[in-house]
């Protein structure tokens, strides 16, 4: 039997052999974050545990533990007293010994560790992505999220791309604006939560990625690339918070917003206690989840609306159409379909979210909105709003190649003027030899020197020769001029009847 990379030797290993067939994922690793040197044994993971007691207390404590040991030794840990389990279990990046622990525990699907460990996206076309059938993602066992977060690159590390995230693989994507590369790049992180629910309670499993620390740039040769940091500050301001306004006058502090998991650890320990919510379900953990996710949508948004009207600005009417560069408007069209392709992934991401939670795609009623909690209203609106944004640049698509066609025609107009002006030039030239010529063979031909020279004597014998072998070549010089042209006109009238 093939033996599965998730895992090590164990119940789980045995069981995630036995579905090798059904899913080729579970044999092979994706190889990409390989390339950069990260591998499924080697990732650092963080494991927070957060305990939801009775009381729902204002402020629930976030129990951080170390490694695989630890959390293994958690798990099988009974609760004093006959209380219910209600445990969430948050976890930035994964490896093969927390997924056995959690595997030989819960015994999971392994397309969980399967999906977050793949960085290829949906639209690949080098065997790397498999779609699944609707039927299968609105009955999958756990829900699967994609937002893309934005960083500031420093400017000497835009030089060294593609980049990716030196803990996951990930890749980190530069957008350009009228020839320029912006400072402000975006980076995929996923986030899955797997809900289990037992007689003695529930456990909530969360994995996320971890906020982007460091970047590997690609190295051609074999082995690890150079690894830069980065900063941890959001770019450009971070997500607006999601509360109500009434709400948001108890929300009196703020998330980190250095990471996903940083955020949902913060607002599970302390706005868990908010009217509307409860233990009961691991619903709660879901709930601040998509919220989350749900906000980092939307910010992106506002960047990608910001993109798009940047690459606008010089089609506007106070442009110089007169120095349209077809290289620049070449690339402004580059972009914009770039731009294009983005949007188009992150509509399938969101669609994909939409099937997952079971919610048509229609735009949502506003009037039948009347909390915060309602997630269904905003993924349903981000799906409205990115299909908007798509549509908007499919329309500046158009746009630049009709500008781009007129780039060309223009730079056409000046490639034509400036030929005309050289044979202008030519003719000229070949005028004033036509004239100097004749003069220089008449002197020749009969030495005409001494008194022939200007000024002498003799000097209008000389012109009475000269002056009519000038008029004459000038004559044969037209002619023939006249004669070459008339024959292209009859050339060309001629041709559609010969054809």
């Amino acid at each position: 039997m093939n033996q599965s990379w998730i895992a090590w030797n164990g119940p789980y290993q045995d069981y995630v052999s036995g579905l090798s067939a059904s899913d080729p994922y579970l044999l092979q690793p994706d190889p990409k974050p390989l390339k950069c040197g990260i591998s499924w044994e080697n990732r650092n993971v963080s494991i927070r545990a957060i305990e939801f007691d009775n009381d729902q207390a204002d402020k629930l404590l976030v129990l951080p533990l170390q490694g695989p040991v630890s959390l293994a030794k958690h798990l099988s840990q009974k609760r004093k007293g006959g209380k219910p389990r209600r445990t969430a279990y948050v976890f930035e990046n994964m490896n093969r010994d927390v997924a056995t622990v959690l595997g030989d525990h819960f015994r999971m699907h392994p397309s969980l560790f399967t999906n977050y460990e793949r960085t290829v996206t949906t639209s690949s076309t080098s065997g790397g992505s498999c779609s699944v059938l609707t039927s299968g993602l609105a009955l999958q066992q756990y829900l699967s999220m994609s937002p893309r977060i934005l960083v500031t690159l420093p400017s000497t590390l835009i030089k060294h791309a593609p980049l990716r995230c030196s803990e996951t693989g990930r890749y980190v994507s530069l957008t350009r604006v009228n020839g320029m590369l912006d400072s402000v790049g975006t980076v995929k992180r996923k986030c899955f939560v797997w809900n289990n629910l037992s007689e003695d309670g529930w456990t909530s499993i969360v994995i996320c990625d971890p906020g982007l620390r460091s970047v590997v740039t690609k190295n051609e040769a074999a082995g690890r690339g150079h690894v830069f940091p980065v900063g941890q500050q959001p770019a450009e301001g971070a997500y607006i918070d999601f509360f109500a306004s009434d709400i948001g006058i108890m929300a009196k502090q703020a998330p980190p917003k250095t990471s996903i998991a940083d955020d949902l650890c913060f607002y599970l320990a302390n706005y868990s206690s908010l009217p509307g919510l409860t233990y009961e379900t691991p619903d709660i953990v879901s709930l601040f989840l998509q919220k989350i996710v749900a906000s980092l949508y939307l910010r992106h948004l506002d960047q990608l609306r910001k993109t798009i009207a940047q690459s606008q600005s010089p089609m506007r009417w106070t442009s110089d159409f007169g120095k349209l560069d077809l290289a620049a408007v070449e690339a402004n069209w580059s972009d914009c379909q770039t731009l294009e392709r983005r949007l188009q992934l992150h509509c399938l991401d969101l669609e994909g979210i939409l099937v997952q939670l079971r919610l048509p795609s229609g735009r949502p009623d506003p009037r039948e909105i009347n909390s915060w909690q309602d997630v269904a209203a905003d993924f349903q609106m981000l799906y409205h709003q990115y299909n908007h944004a798509r549509s908007w640049v499919e329309k500046l698509n158009s746009s630049m190649t009709a500008l781009a066609g007129i780039a060309g025609n223009r730079q056409a107009f000046r490639e034509q003027q400036v030929s005309l002006e050289a044979a202008v030039r030519t003719r000229n030239i070949t005028t004033l030899g036509l004239v100097f010529v004749p003069l220089v063979y008449v002197a020749t031909l009969f030495s005409m020197s001494g008194d022939y020279a200007p000024g002498r004597q003799r000097f209008w014998l000389y012109l009475v020769i000269s002056i009519p072998m000038v008029l004459a070549v000038l004559g044969v010089y037209q002619c023939m001029n006249y004669r070459g042209s008339k024959g292209k006109g009859l050339a060309h009238f001629a041709s559609p009847a010969i054809a």
